[in-house]
């Protein structure tokens, strides 16, 4: 294989037999530890067509990796040790800025900060945002669909890619790269590929959406006494602001406690003994009308309707900041207290409380020895219910006593209520399982009908996402 490889990609641009402590080799969360024969750099799209055709004629996978940041070892090798495990790190060019069409044309391993960057350089707007920005790549962005903080206003990844460039199991090359709002020509085969997790071909290129950079930002946070004024205050902004609010992201009062004995160096804006927390976000990029009296009147009617019972806007770009930090901080406490067992689930907006109010009774018939932490993107209904062990108790057994039990009646609960088992860290091989149970049958025979189609020799990513 030496031989081939430096054909194909150069000396330089492989590992053979990587030890098994290569980082690339174990998932984000190190749930799954992974072997490979090989570890391969393309620095472009011909040589990476080549390498699948390769790997294709000779019945070898390919595993698809990006910044190696997903939930679900979605990019992570499995044990036979006879996979090549394929890094787009090389492929990061941005290629084209289209500041008249509002478009971004991209290489797939661009770091998703990069194009953030590149498109504010340009007066422009890329919303897609992520704990992981800073090392996570546009590729694997679009491959898992992944969410964010910005969903509400701006939708998942899938609704930021116009066009995309592809290469499908057997090495040919599909080139949908197009910058059309209005292209109606039959299936959506951009749309095929995102969420796919490299399941049907190796995303390559992407033309992404930008928009016009926010100049006027205003952050919340407010304190609620039940969930049901959460929702009020949420259908208040929207309709008064007229819809620029960008983020609405929910805090439990249990989630506030573990950050207030965690990393945040800043005081809590608010007192810490309400229920109920959400950090608010407005932005709009017209200097014609200012943003900030809107929202004071916003506040104020939402304090006579009695909808909030506290609140404090951020005074600056700092406090702006330190509000952000007490939200994305949630999930580096719970590491620090040993892990979580992690639920990405989501729920219709309106259905949150009545989850919220049943799910406790239900897990406490299995044990009381927990504690929850919930938080999330409750705008577009997106909710991080975690479960921590009790601090007389030890986190590994917790987990291996409870996980699968605790898991399930989560999941139930959210089927009984409309919702999914997963909002947007997508399936992998975590979560393989729970889509068999919970998947609509039609739904996952279609899903292997295309998945047979389009890599007859299940040969791209094998064992993640669909389970043939």
């Amino acid at each position: 294989m030496q031989t081939e490889l430096t054909n194909i990609v150069g000396e330089n641009n492989f590992i053979l037999n990587p030890g098994s402590q290569d980082k690339r080799l174990i998932d984000h969360r190190g749930y799954f530890h992974g072997k490979a024969s090989s570890i391969v750099f393309p620095q472009t799209t011909e040589q990476l067509s080549q390498l699948v055709m390769y790997c294709y004629e000779n019945d070898l996978s390919l595993v698809p990796q990006g910044g190696n940041t997903g939930y679900g070892g979605g990019a992570t090798p499995d044990q036979t040790g006879n996979q090549i495990l394929v890094c787009l790190e090389k492929m990061n060019s941005i290629i084209e800025v289209d500041k008249v069409n509002f478009t971004m044309t991209v290489e797939a391993g661009v770091i998703l900060a990069t194009i953030q960057q590149a498109a504010e350089q340009s007066n422009m707007f890329f919303p897609l945002s992520l704990g992981a920005e800073g090392s996570c790549q546009i590729g694997g962005n679009i491959s898992t669909n992944a969410g964010g903080l910005s969903v509400l206003k701006y939708g998942n990844t899938r609704d930021l890619v116009l066009g995309l460039e592809v290469v499908l199991p057997d090495g040919r090359v599909l080139n949908d790269l197009n910058k059309l709002r209005k292209n109606n020509t039959g299936y959506n085969l951009t749309q095929l590929f995102a969420g796919a997790e490299g399941s049907l071909g190796i995303i390559t290129k992407a033309v992404l959406k930008t928009f016009p950079l926010p100049t006027q930002r205003c952050c919340l946070m407010l304190a609620f006494a039940n969930i049901e004024q959460l929702y009020q205050f949420y259908s208040l902004s929207r309709q008064q602001s007229a819809d620029c609010i960008n983020s609405f992201e929910y805090i439990s009062s249990a989630s506030l406690s573990l950050v207030n004995h965690g990393p945040v160096d800043a005081s809590f804006p608010l007192n810490n003994d309400y229920s109920h927390y959400a950090l608010v976000e407005f932005s709009c990029s017209s200097n014609l009308f200012e943003l900030e009296p809107v929202v004071e009147k916003i506040l104020e009617l939402a304090f006579e309707q009695q909808i909030i019972i506290d609140g404090v806007m951020a005074q600056s770009e700092s406090q702006r900041k330190s509000m952000w930090r007490f939200r994305e901080a949630i999930p580096e406490t719970e590491r620090l207290l040993g892990g979580s067992i992690k639920h990405d689930i989501s729920l219709p907006i309106s259905k949150i409380s009545e989850f919220l109010n049943a799910i406790e009774i239900r897990l406490k018939q299995v044990t009381e020895n927990f504690y929850t932490s919930v938080y999330g993107h409750i705008g577009d209904g997106n909710l991080h219910f975690n479960l921590l062990h009790s601090k007389e108790s030890n986190a590994t057994k917790f987990k291996q006593q409870f996980e699968q039990k605790l898991s399930t009646i989560i999941y139930e609960l959210t089927k009984e209520l409309g919702g999914s088992f997963s909002a947007e860290h997508g399936i992998g091989q975590l979560k393989l399982r729970q889509l068999q149970q919970y998947k609509d049958p039609m739904a996952l025979m279609t899903m292997n009908a295309i998945k047979t189609a389009i890599d007859p020799k299940n040969t791209m990513n094998p064992g993640k996402l669909i389970n043939n």
